[in-house]
């Protein structure tokens, strides 16, 4: 038997005794959106991998135009509009606090891509190791969404309360 023959099974067990399987990936239709990074698909809470969005009750500073507003919210409205009606695809890539983090696309559109790139979140270098940057800095020079003005990083927002 030729080594290459006992290679391929071998890895395969291997993989698996440390744990490492094939990504699971949850599909349907979004049930619900409870924030601008939250959403739960097929019964389960999915948060969107790499990025942060402002908390649902959190206000930003903007600009002369519209001096506070709901960035919480509107945030969360975007992510509905993206979602759509039709089904999401999530591919996990693990758990934090009993939630199931993902990356999601709609269609061909990566959610949390499009959330920064709105300016409606943000990267999370820690998880996404700058998977998002580009999109937050483009946001950042258009003066996008939260860039517009002043903001509390949500992470700080959380922790402030």
């Amino acid at each position: 038997m030729s080594a290459l023959r006992l290679v391929a099974p071998l890895s395969a067990v291997l993989l698996l005794a440390c744990g490492v399987a094939a990504a699971e990936t949850l599909a349907g239709p979004v049930e619900r959106v409870i924030d601008g990074d939250t959403l739960i698909v097929d019964g389960r809470t999915v948060r969107l991998w790499g990025i942060d969005a402002p908390e649902l009750t959190q206000t930003c500073r903007g600009d002369a135009v519209e001096p506070a507003w709901d960035c919480g919210r509107r945030s969360r409205l975007l992510l509905q509009a993206l979602a759509g009606s039709g089904t999401v695809v999530c591919t996990v890539r693990g758990t934090h606090r009993g939630r199931v983090v993902a990356l999601c696309r709609s269609g061909d559109r990566d959610l949390g891509a499009a959330m920064v790139a709105a300016g409606l979140a943000i990267d999370e270098p820690t998880y996404s190791h700058g998977h998002y940057a580009a999109e937050e800095a483009t946001a950042r020079q258009a003066r996008r969404g939260l860039w517009r003005g002043a903001f509390d990083r949500p992470a700080d927002h959380r922790n402030a309360r």
